[in-house]
């Protein structure tokens, strides 16, 4: 029989009040832990993400600090060039005038010269007037490159414009010339393009940066097939080249800043970068497909009809 006594019996192993709380304490204890240990990687990851844009940052002002390096040196070229280079085409063309009448002459004076002799004057005025064709025709090559120079950096307009894409892939062409060597055939496969609201210098880097890794991805003979065309609201300059191919694990990689499998005497890995941010500051996109042994393709999405984030800054 159970009396009043048993309302003061006490559970065995029941924690106590102090063993609660010690409980409590440690189970807030790692709930916090938890909780900053998630902060702190939280932190990590945006940290990581803000170095990165430092980096494409630092790349684009190093980039626009060469861009700007490159006009001042243009501007300079072509400023020191240009005189010596008109006086030059100028006499070519007094040389021509002149040759042209030492000829009428010597045709009028057949009659009075021995035939050995004519003959001797009018081969020295044929080499002469050879010599003063190529010449003349250097003096025209110097000309289109300064032109092409002044063209590519925009010296004499305004950065922002409504372009010809056509133009300036042209002057772009013009100064990779050079790098083509005979080797490798360039196809243009243009089609009518209304003119876009644009930054024509930074359009003319990212076509000379895709054309450049296309020149250099070619070993030996090869072609680059420059086409263009609209799909629905967009310009697209499409860019392909019969080249070594892009290995499928680097073509999410090839845009990243600093990435290159070229070499350190080759590039610097920020080309492609600068470009795929030009493209995307004009509201524009790129496109890469590429398969090794094969070549790669480039299409440089641009908008139609309006302006470009980098035109509106």
């Amino acid at each position: 029989m159970l009396d009043g006594s048993v309302k003061h019996l006490r559970v065995v192993g029941h924690p106590s009040k102090d063993d609660r709380s010690e409980f409590v304490g440690a189970v807030t204890d790692i709930t916090e832990r938890k909780r900053a240990q998630a902060l702190l990687e939280d932190y990590s990851r945006t940290l990581e993400r803000k170095v990165e844009e430092l980096r494409e940052k630092q790349a684009q002002l190093v980039q626009a600090g060469k861009m700007a390096a490159l006009g001042n040196l243009v501007a300079g070229v072509a400023h020191e060039i240009n005189t010596p280079l008109g006086v030059l085409h100028s006499n070519n063309d007094i040389i021509h005038r002149s040759i042209s009448r030492i000829k009428g002459i010597l045709q009028i004076c057949r009659a009075a010269l021995e035939e050995q002799k004519s003959l001797k004057l009018h081969q020295l005025v044929e080499y002469i007037e050879a010599m003063g064709q190529v010449n003349r025709t250097a003096a025209q090559r110097i000309m289109n490159i300064v032109s092409g120079l002044r063209s590519f950096a925009r010296l004499d307009q305004e950065a922002e414009d409504r372009v010809d894409i056509h133009e300036g892939l042209d002057i772009t062409l013009t100064l990779v010339n050079h790098q083509l060597k005979d080797r490798i055939s360039v196809h243009r496969h243009y089609c009518s393009l209304p003119k876009i609201h644009c930054r024509p210098s930074q359009l003319n880097e990212v076509y000379m940066n895709i054309l450049v890794n296309a020149i250099q991805a070619i070993e030996g003979r090869g072609d680059i097939h420059i086409t263009t065309y609209t799909r629905d609201d967009w310009a697209v300059v499409q860019i392909l080249d019969t080249g070594r191919g892009i290995p499928e694990e680097n073509l999410s990689r090839i845009f990243d800043p600093g990435f290159t499998t070229k070499g350190v005497k080759v590039g610097t890995g920020i080309g492609l970068s600068i470009a795929y941010r030009i493209v995307e500051d004009h509201n524009g996109s790129i496109e890469v497909e590429s398969e090794v042994g094969k070549g790669s393709t480039f299409r440089i999405m641009l908008p139609i009809g309006q302006p470009s984030a980098a035109s509106i800054r």
